[in-house]
């Protein structure tokens, strides 16, 4: 098992609008910290912003392990995935803000392709069926 250590400080990624200017901010902010080398614990969800928020979690880290820049001023160590922890959560079935559906209407498409029934979702948004 191989094991690394966790920055003390995360960047969460749960407020902010639905849009694209609360996209690059995340985008912006998430990359510079990765790259100083003093952050590796990002919180995420399905939920926040929307969708979003994974999304754009996904971009950056997407970015960075794909560039050959090295973490921090003075480092000769380039970023791989197994450095980062990214949390995230599940069962909450959010709107889509890119597509512009709402959560219910996934839970009844899943509903009516027999995917899930009524008695999996809980309080109308939640579904922990696999």
């Amino acid at each position: 098992m191989t094991t690394f250590d966790l920055s003390s400080v995360g960047m969460g990624t749960y407020l902010g609008q639905p849009d694209d200017k609360d996209d690059y901010d995340t985008y912006v902010a998430l990359t510079y910290l990765i790259k100083s080398g003093s952050l590796n614990v990002i919180d995420t969800a399905i939920n926040y912003r929307c969708q979003k928020s994974e999304r754009i979690v996904g971009a950056a880290l997407h970015s960075l392990l794909a560039s050959d820049e090295h973490l921090g001023a003075t480092s000769d160590v380039k970023l791989t995935r197994d450095m980062v922890f990214v949390a995230t959560k599940t069962g909450y079935v959010p709107d889509d803000a890119d597509a512009g559906i709402p959560g219910s209407t996934l839970i009844e498409t899943l509903i009516s392709e027999n995917v899930i029934t009524k008695e999996d979702v809980a309080g109308g948004i939640h579904c922990m069926h696999p």
